[in-house]
């Protein structure tokens, strides 16, 4: 994790590499994924949206490695469509 560290916990904007490869560049709140932020996928794709407790939820769009987007809902980290 670099970037903001607050109340012994990441809190603000930063960035989480995950073991696999991936990545989050976006809002913390309590430790968690929280806010609005652009996951990086180890294959190219990304995803830029809210996040909220470590899920999507909201609008956002998916971006594929080759950069063709499309606009995708998800309530609790599902996705509705």
């Amino acid at each position: 994790y670099e970037w903001q560290w607050r109340d012994d916990a990441m809190n603000g904007q930063g960035t989480f590499f995950f073991a696999n490869g991936n990545r989050f560049e976006g809002a913390f709140r309590r430790n968690q994924i929280h806010g609005q932020g652009t996951y990086y996928f180890y294959n190219g794709d990304r995803y830029v949206g809210p996040l909220l407790r470590g899920e999507r939820d909201g609008p956002g769009i998916y971006y594929d490695a080759k950069g063709n987007s499309k606009q995708m809902e998800f309530r609790g980290g599902r996705r509705v469509t």
